[in-house]
């Protein structure tokens, strides 16, 4: 339940959806027009993902944290590693490989499944939140900055600050301000009122803009292979279940 937890939140980040300060809102726009620009125009990338959960929104320090990565090849091939799972998709399939629970869950790919990307929604962003800020501090640490507050109503969050290099205009780092009660969130073992109001922090490290891959980068042979008309299992994975969806038709 852990690793769903901060793969939602990463994808929250990506695709969350009334300003009064019309300049900081023309600036939002052009920013994150060219960061969805820039994203679009990529052939591939790489780069470190750093979570870190914080028990209030003001706490120095933070309860957890975790390493992931995300490297992605043209449109259609990714793979995504976070918390002991692993997902790699290609033109044909999609395998997730689960190491708590030493299974692999094999699929077919399809064109219009998720693909984890960068780009932001920031009209609907725009429209949800009651304001927005642009973070003059960010500008020292060689970055754009903005934080978007939410009315009181909103539930999800308070505020949402996106932090963008101008170099690459990628983004490096989101930080989520939550308004949801601690037993909302499953990775949380020890439920603790102090974590009524976290804060979440997702960093965007050692990116690499159209990095070279190895022909089978994104090839699920070393987990498993197909042998006539059946996948199977490497002998190196023998302990691990193998779940084949391979012919399950999506309606």
């Amino acid at each position: 339940m852990r690793r769903q937890f901060y793969i939602l939140a990463l994808f929250c980040t990506m695709s969350i959806a009334g300003l009064c300060q019309t300049d900081v809102k023309k600036d939002a726009i052009a920013d994150f027009k060219k960061l969805n620009e820039s994203f679009a125009a990529l052939g591939s990338v790489s780069m470190d993902i750093q979570y870190r959960l914080f028990p209030t929104h003001a706490s120095p320090a933070p309860v957890e944290e975790q390493t992931g990565s995300f490297t992605q090849r043209g449109k259609e091939e990714f793979m995504f590693s976070v918390y002991g799972t692993t997902t790699i998709r290609n033109r044909e399939v999609t395998l997730v490989k689960d190491d708590s629970g030493k299974i692999f869950i094999l699929k077919k790919s399809y064109s219009k499944e998720f693909r984890l990307q960068q780009d932001m929604d920031y009209a609907k962003l725009l429209e949800l939140c009651s304001s927005v800020e642009k973070i003059s501090a960010a500008a020292s640490q060689g970055m754009i900055a903005y934080r978007f507050i939410f009315p009181k109503t909103f539930q999800g969050m308070d505020k949402l600050e996106v932090y963008i290099d101008p170099k690459h205009y990628m983004t490096k780092k989101v930080i989520m301000y939550l308004n949801q009660p601690a037993e909302t969130f499953p990775h949380i073992e020890t439920v603790n009122e102090q974590y009524t109001s976290p804060r979440l922090e997702i960093v965007y490290e050692n990116i690499k803009v159209n990095p070279l891959f190895d022909k089978d980068a994104f090839s699920a042979s070393k987990y498993v292979n197909k042998r006539k008309d059946k996948w199977l299992i490497n002998p190196a994975y023998k302990e691990y279940e193998l779940m084949d969806q391979t012919n399950i038709k999506l309606n």
